[in-house]
């Protein structure tokens, strides 16, 4: 037969390549094929055909024979399809018909796993892959010893998935085997090809049905009275091995698209991630230089990958760390001198007020540059210094401190007002005027040396760690959680920069390689103690926060594009689609 060309097959492979590029265009492309061929869109008619009206009578004998001889159960006659109840047209010579009178629907025979044998096919749910429906792996029923009852299929039977729907797992056997009761096995009387079978079962309109007729909230799944009275497009034999042979080659296309798509993504991927290390790695201002010109003549392909625009991000704070913003004045006071003034101020006040700072760190200055040695892969510039959240801490004696412990704080303890408790809640979401548990002032009194103020920092310390908070001027009082460390620093130290440098690659490397805990990430109040701080002299400390600052609002403008152009496409798309499927 000549290949016969509609209005909406013209549409389809006019605009075949832009659909595919479009935000989950893949996908969407395979459901518009798949719906295309329920509807009888693809050009597959032939007036010769047998009609489908004659198909249905053969199934109807073959039935009654099957019943006659006891090889199939007898069932109850379904309801009729009624005009109106599908929502598309079908071309003339088919039939919508339901599931149940033109298969035998999960009728395959239970078998007690001890009486399979054990160099059979078992295939369960896991070994079908997500919407591809590939065999992802075949094993034995000796080598998965089942302990429940499976259910037999033939070779040419179409294996349907009936938990979660969304999942969309259809197969059709290629030999015979067993398998588990969330697997349905749909035998074929005649007339009805397996693979056209499976295409229907995995089309838009099908899900659609299954969908809304699934129960249950944590697994939800098909019942069978639901699934036998499925109406289904059934075109004549000829033109269903057409449909098959068409849809193979589209999918097959799709998935080469696919292919290539990830082609590009990964090349993409890797320049990106490629230029973006060698610029941080360069030695000197003329490599630098040279490693900046490449990203720039590389750019708008790098960007195409919105996850470079994330590593862009990255790149740009450990820039800043290393000086390589040029952001550097000779001219500037020295870090280390800014240093000198905060620790002798912070002594002054020890001796004055007689207090005792209690440090919990057994590790010594020396061994502290030790480790900086280690920990940095880079020269700092030669007016910056390392220290440490103790040298620069407030004039306070819980200047840096973890939340409470033990039965101080506990939910019996909570009002619905007074003294705020930050949490995770808030630093999370960087919103401090958010959550509503509070304390009274007696609790707050006992709690004193875990107050907050305006300016403190908030670190997190469990499962999300290293995320932070800066409290501002309008903050409620209150203290923090046993989830929290608080950081008070001296009124000289510019609090965005520390914000930023919190939110490098450098220290989150430093904070995921030194937290411990089995389920989840920890820290605690020592390993915040010895986190080394790159510390540029106070005036460059504005200037790259302020430089930064510029970068950043470029990478929002770069996502904002991109995210833009996702839009048009989107919109693209879904106009195509409306204009070949409606």
């Amino acid at each position: 037969m000549t290949e016969i060309h509609t209005p909406e097959t013209d549409l389809l492979f006019q605009h075949f390549a832009t659909l595919a590029t479009g935000p989950d265009g893949i996908t969407r492309l395979r459901e518009l094929i798949l719906q295309l061929a329920v509807q009888g869109k693809l050009g597959t008619q032939d007036e010769s055909d047998e009609p489908a009206s004659l198909l249905l009578e053969r199934i109807r004998k073959e039935k009654e024979r099957l019943v006659k001889e006891g090889k199939i159960k007898a069932s109850k006659s379904l309801p009729l399809v009624k005009e109106g109840e599908v929502l598309y047209s079908i071309p003339k010579g088919w039939k919508i018909v339901q599931l149940g009178d033109v298969v035998n629907y999960n009728g395959r025979i239970k078998t007690n796993p001890e009486d399979i044998p054990k160099d059979a096919w078992l295939l369960e749910l896991e070994d079908i892959e997500k919407d591809t429906s590939r065999i992802v792996q075949r094993l034995s029923v000796g080598e998965r010893d089942p302990q429940s009852t499976k259910s037999s299929f033939k070779t040419g039977d179409v294996l349907y998935g009936k938990l979660r729907p969304y999942l969309n797992k259809v197969v059709v056997a290629e030999e015979d085997g067993y398998c588990t009761t969330e697997i349905a096995p749909i035998s074929i009387y005649c007339d009805i090809l397996s693979e056209y079978l499976a295409y229907i079962l995995k089309s838009p309109c099908f899900i659609e049905y299954v969908n809304s007729k699934s129960y249950g909230m944590k697994m939800p799944r098909l019942g069978t009275k639901d699934a036998i009275q499925a109406k289904i497009p059934l075109p004549p034999l000829a033109e269903q091995q057409r449909i098959v042979e068409k849809l193979d080659r589209l999918m097959a296309l799709c998935d080469e698209l696919e292919r290539q798509q990830q082609q590009e993504r990964s090349t993409c991927l890797r320049l990106g991630t490629a230029s973006f290390a060698g610029l941080q790695n360069a030695e000197s201002p003329e490599e630098f230089e040279r490693q900046w010109a490449q990203i720039c003549d590389t750019f708008e392909l790098m960007l195409d990958c919105p996850e470079n625009v994330a590593v862009l991000r990255q790149t740009i704070l450990h820039l800043a760390v290393q000086g390589k913003l040029g952001t550097q004045d000779e001219g500037d006071e020295p870090a280390s001198l800014v240093i000198k003034k905060i620790i002798s101020e912070r002594q002054s006040w020890i001796n004055k007020e007689n207090v005792k700072i209690k440090s919990i760190s057994k590790i010594t200055k020396i061994q502290r540059k030790v480790m900086d040695i280690d920990l940095l892969t880079f020269q700092i510039p030669k007016s910056w210094e390392i220290c440490y959240f103790e040298d620069i801490a407030a004039n306070k004696k819980n200047a840096i401190k973890a939340g409470p412990f033990g039965s101080s704080l506990t939910k019996s303890c909570y009002i619905d007002n007074g003294f705020k408790i930050y949490g995770q809640e808030q630093v999370i979401n960087n919103d401090p005027f958010i959550g509503n548990y509070y304390i009274s002032e007696e609790k707050y009194q006992e709690l004193k040396s875990c107050a907050v103020a305006p300016g403190d920092i908030l670190i997190s310390l469990v499962g999300t760690i290293g995320k932070i908070l800066i409290l501002p001027e309008d903050c409620q009082p209150g203290i923090i959680n046993p989830r929290l460390i608080k950081l008070s620093l001296n009124p000289l130290i510019y609090l965005p920069y520390i914000d930023l440098y919190l939110k490098t690659p450098l220290v989150k490397g430093i904070l995921a390689e030194e937290s411990h805990g089995g389920t989840m990430d920890i820290l605690n109040l020592k390993i915040l103690k010895n986190l080394p701080i790159i510390f540029p002299p106070l005036a460059e400390q504005h200037r790259i926060v302020e430089k930064v600052d510029r970068l950043m609002a470029l990478c929002d403008q770069l996502e904002a594009q991109l995210k833009e152009r996702s839009g048009v496409q989107e919109r693209f798309a879904k106009a195509v689609v409306e204009g070949i499927a409606p």
